[in-house]
């Protein structure tokens, strides 16, 4: 279990088991019956919980790229040599090929299983 998910795990049951004791008291029965029921499903929720949080650091990544890209279009049309321009274009390149790696992965954690 990496990091991001043992952290995740741990807030997440922590919260409920915070919403448990304040249920328990305000003397809430079916609150509290109601978040037993979630914490015995923790597994499900918490690979959800995991997974947004992958997408949240992927499409931040994503933007970094894109903002990058842009200052280096912006420093290639402002650069005079060719060979200046080359350089950037080819940074840009590679640039380029870090988003689709990034695009790849966001898909592959958005695409829905097949219904079966």
């Amino acid at each position: 279990m990496d990091a991001l998910h043992r952290q995740a795990a741990d807030d997440w049951i922590n919260d409920h088991l915070d919403l448990y004791n304040h249920a328990l008291q305000i003397g809430d029965s079916a609150w509290q019956e109601q978040i037993l029921d979630t914490l015995n499903q923790k597994e499900e929720a918490i690979r959800l919980l995991v997974n947004v949080l992958i997408l949240q650091k992927l499409w931040d990544r994503f933007d970094a790229i894109n903002r990058l890209m842009l200052s280096l279009y912006d420093l290639a049309r402002e650069d005079e040599s060719p060979a200046g321009q080359k350089q950037l274009y080819r940074a840009v390149r590679e640039l380029g090929k870090q988003r689709a790696a990034v695009t790849s992965q966001i898909r592959s954690l958005t695409s829905s299983p097949p219904l079966e």
